[in-house]
C-alpha cells in the first residue's frame, strides 16, 4: 500500500548537521509515512551518518552516481516519492514534535492540494522565534494566496507539504532557477490550486548560517534579477493588468533590493552594494511610471489579515 505523505531529503555535505535531522524525523510518528533521503555525491562524512539509520524500515537511500544542481536533485528525490503528500525537508533543517501528524489530521481532513506552515529559527543552535504571517490558521483560495506569492514568499523550502501531483502539473521545480526554485513552485502551483491551507504554529526550526543557498546567490548577484523575472513571467503568462497589484509586485522587488544592498554594504562588499543600488535605481524609475487613482491602503505588519475569500481551519 502506498503511504499517504513522503518526507524527502535533498542532502549534499551536510553531513554534520544530518543526524540532528534524521533524530527529528524518526522522532515523529511514522505511520503511513515513507522517508527518502538523496545524497548528492557528498564529499562529506554525510553516508556515514545515514548508515546509522539503514535498520529504519521507513527509509529509503538514492544515491546520485555524481554531483548534480540543487533544483535537479530536488526533482530525483520527489520524483521517486511514492506518497500523495510530499515534504521536501532541507538537511540541516529540525521538524518539530508531533508536526507530521498535524500535518497529517489537516491533509486527511481538508479539501486542499497544500498547507503552507510555520517556523521558527535556528541560529546557532538557539531557538529564535518568527513572527507568523497570517493571523490565524486559515484556508485560502489558491488563486488568492497566488497574488501573496507573486509579491513576495516567507516560506522556505521545508515549509510547505503538497500534493505530489501539484508540482507534477507545474512540470517539477524550474530547473533553470538558481534561488528562487521553491518560490516559484509555491507561486505556480498556489496559482492552478483550489484551495491552500495555512498553519500559524511553528511546525519546524530553519537553520540560518552563512553557507544557506540564498546567501551565496545574493552575493554572486543571481537572487534580484532571478526574482524579478519569476514575476514578470508570472504577469505575462496570466495577463494580470491589476495596477494595485503590479505596484505591489514592485514595492515588494524594491524592499528586497534594498535589504541585499544593506547586506553587502554591512559585510564590506561595496562592489556587490553598488550593483544592488543600481536597481534599486531601475525599480524605483519603473514605480514612478505607475499611476493609480486610488492606492491600497498599506498593510501594515505581520501578522497579517488573510486574503478575501479564506474561512478559519481547524488546526
Amino acid at each position: 500500500m502506498k503511504p499517504l505523505i513522503s518526507i524527502c531529503i535533498p542532502n549534499y555535505n551536510h553531513g554534520s548537521l544530518l543526524k540532528q535531522t534524521l533524530d527529528a524525523v524518526f522522532n515523529q510518528d511514522l505511520t503511513d509515512v515513507e522517508v527518502i533521503i538523496s545524497d548528492n555525491a557528498s564529499t562529506d562524512a554525510s553516508l556515514d551518518v545515514i548508515n546509522q539509520f539503514k535498520h529504519k524500515t521507513q527509509l529509503t537511500l538514492l544515491q546520485q552516481p555524481q554531483t548534480v544542481s540543487m533544483s535537479a536533485h530536488w526533482n530525483k528525490v520527489v520524483q521517486a516519492a511514492k506518497g500523495q503528500w510530499v515534504i521536501m525537508l532541507c538537511a540541516d533543517d529540525l521538524l518539530l514534535a508531533d508536526s507530521i501528524s498535524r500535518l497529517k489530521n489537516i491533509a486527511k481532513s481538508n479539501q486542499v492540494q497544500a498547507i503552507f506552515f510555520e517556523y521558527d529559527f535556528l541560529i546557532n543552535d538557539i531557538r529564535t522565534p518568527k513572527t507568523a504571517f497570517y493571523q490565524d490558521n486559515v484556508i485560502i483560495p489558491g488563486s488568492a494566496q497566488s497574488e501573496i506569492f507573486l509579491k513576495s514568499n516567507n516560506f522556505p523550502l521545508t515549509a510547505c507539504m503538497f500534493q505530489k501531483q501539484l508540482l507534477q502539473d507545474i512540470g517539477w521545480f524550474d530547473q533553470t532557477k538558481n534561488f528562487c526554485t521553491d518560490w516559484h513552485a509555491w507561486l505556480n502551483m498556489s496559482a492552478i490550486a483550489k484551495q491552500v491551507a495555512y498553519v500559524k504554529a511553528p511546525l519546524f526550526l530553519y537553520r540560518k548560517h552563512e553557507e544557506n543557498e540564498t546567501n551565496r546567490c545574493v552575493q554572486q548577484l543571481i537572487a534580484l534579477d532571478e526574482v524579478i523575472a519569476m514575476k514578470d513571467e508570472f504577469i505575462e503568462k496570466y495577463q494580470l493588468s491589476n495596477v494595485n497589484l503590479i505596484r505591489g509586485v514592485i514595492l515588494n522587488s524594491l524592499k528586497l533590493a534594498n535589504r541585499y544592498r544593506d547586506e553587502m554594504h554591512n559585510n564590506g562588499l561595496l562592489k556587490e552594494a553598488a550593483f544592488y543600488q543600481e536597481k534599486i535605481s531601475e525599480l524605483e524609475n519603473k514605480l514612478s511610471q505607475i499611476t493609480i487613482d486610488k492606492p491600497e491602503l498599506p498593510s501594515g505588519s505581520a501578522p497579517y489579515a488573510p486574503p478575501a475569500g479564506s474561512i478559519l481551519l481547524n488546526a
